[in-house]
């Protein structure tokens, strides 16, 4: 079993298809030793909703439901199966998490194709369960949420307002 001292890492799969299966069927297996806890799944739609795919993890809402299913069953790890959602997406879904659950520290990670790892990024985590399954995962940073760029983003608010409202009164005069 786990150890007592142990933290599990909640973790809730954005996809439903084959590959985010497999995603969860292989964390699920290595539990003991990378401190995940599948929760369950995100599927693009509600068709399937709290429907087990697999044993003990079962659909638990849609793409829009994410923060509150975050929330809801304190997930600490997102991972975004590889063709799952569009990337566009993924920033709306990781923006609305945060935005919702600010005193929540929520991570996120993409199981990358292959031309991201074929890019060179830095801290991709592999993590192997024989040596035909392994799984790629790739940290992703919403850079708002860190306070330095919260910061830069307020300053740059209020010099646009300085320069934009004087004008804006001149010309209604």
């Amino acid at each position: 079993g786990i150890s007592s001292g142990t933290v599990l890492r909640r973790t809730l799969i954005i996809g439903a298809d084959e590959e985010s299966l497999r995603i969860a069927e292989m964390l699920k297996r290595m539990e003991f030793l990378r401190r995940y806890q599948v929760v369950g799944l995100i599927d693009e739609n509600l068709e399937r909703l709290d429907k087990e795919l697999l044993p003990a993890i079962r659909i638990l809402g849609d793409v829009n439901m994410v923060a509150k299913v975050v929330r809801e069953q304190r997930i600490s790890e997102v991972i975004f199966a590889s063709n799952s959602v569009r990337y566009t997406e993924v920033l709306t879904i990781m923006q609305r998490a945060s935005d919702e659950n600010p005193s929540m520290r929520v991570n996120f990670s993409m199981v990358p194709v292959a031309s991201d790892v074929l890019l060179g990024r830095d801290k991709i985590e592999i993590l192997t369960e024989n040596a035909g399954n392994s799984v790629a995962l790739l940290p992703v940073q919403h850079n708002l949420n860190l306070p330095s760029h919260r910061f830069s983003k307020r300053v740059l608010d209020i010099s646009i307002s300085a320069i934009a409202l004087p004008a804006i009164a001149i010309g209604y005069l």
